[in-house]
């Protein structure tokens, strides 16, 4: 990691951000200037960091629902004025929804976790569940200043496609999603990558690559993060 452009400085930002990191230096390759990225599941700030680095002048917005993960990315980007929170999930309908946190919180999610998930990774115990605020994507960037080339960033653990459904009028002005999509459900009705992948062909993208690939404790690939362009 070292080794890479920028990654020494990746390693000692605030969050550490070596995944988010590794796949902006493939994206820039592809999409060397974003203006616009919406960061769906931003936790504590990993990717936001990484795409503030890659864009210094594209806008970020972050979507956390968990209340500390949420204080601690605003903590971790205080130096990025073009990062702004909302603290909330995303999804199909505007409202709430119950959530289930983790010990682990990038694991946390609206979904319960399958028994397939505490096998694969064993280190992942869900809490209590709480109760969170839901918007669609369209609620936010209605009536908004967009500037393209705009990306969708989803990590939302199974509720990715939810979070794409409450997105028409948003998604018809996006050029990139990057989805973490999987191959075998970590939680209840979670869809698989063909879901998601179906879903957006009807929408007019096109799936290009994986920018990230996850084995799991089995050394299986369970997910990947899947970069999905618009078709020209």
């Amino acid at each position: 990691m070292l080794q890479l452009p920028g990654g020494a400085r990746a390693c000692f930002r605030r969050p550490p951000s070596l995944a988010s990191h590794r796949m902006m230096l493939r994206l820039r390759q592809l999409a060397p200037d974003i203006k616009t990225v919406f960061d769906g599941g931003a936790n504590v700030g990993q990717f936001a960091r990484a795409a503030a680095e890659t864009y210094p002048g594209a806008s970020i917005y972050c979507f956390e629902p968990l209340r500390a993960a949420a204080a601690q990315l605003c903590r971790n980007l205080a130096d990025r004025p073009q990062v702004q929170l909302v603290e909330s999930a995303l999804g199909s309908r505007d409202g709430t929804a119950v959530f289930h946190p983790n010990e682990s919180s990038q694991s946390s999610s609206v979904l319960p976790q399958t028994a397939t998930h505490a096998r694969s990774f064993s280190q992942d115990k869900q809490l209590t569940p709480i109760e969170v605020s839901v918007m669609r994507l369209d609620t936010f960037a209605s009536g908004k200043l967009l500037p393209p080339p705009i990306l969708i960033k989803l990590d939302l653990q199974g509720f990715e496609l939810e979070a794409l459904k409450g997105a028409p009028d948003l998604l018809r002005r996006t050029d990139y999603v990057l989805a973490e999509t999987v191959f075998e459900p970590m939680y209840e009705e979670e869809p698989l990558f063909a879901d998601v992948q179906s879903f957006l062909d009807a929408a007019g993208f096109a799936f290009r690559l994986p920018l990230a690939i996850t084995p799991d404790e089995r050394d299986l690939i369970v997910q990947i993060d899947a970069l999905f362009v618009r078709k020209r």
